[in-house]
């Protein structure tokens, strides 16, 4: 399964949301721990998108254990 990563100028740097079927179920501070959730898209601010596509490398498709295990990720870099 794949999730769409939406990168948007609507959302702050450092936040992310995550998505099911159009609804919200997890938003906070990138780094956040997630636990156990099924989603089906991400939304972060354009330069952070920007930076988790160049990890996640061209031509990929991510799944929910790609974008949970890069979690962490943010609060590394800071």
């Amino acid at each position: 399964m794949g999730v769409l990563i939406h990168s948007t100028r609507l959302m702050q740097p450092g936040e992310f949301a995550l998505w099911s079927e159009g609804a919200l179920v997890f938003s906070g501070q990138l780094g956040s721990r997630l636990g156990p959730m099924a989603f089906d898209a991400i939304a972060v601010h354009v330069d952070d998108g920007a930076v988790l596509w160049r990890r996640l490398g061209a031509g990929s498709h991510p799944g929910e254990d790609v974008l949970k295990a890069v979690a962490g990720w943010w609060e590394c870099e800071g």
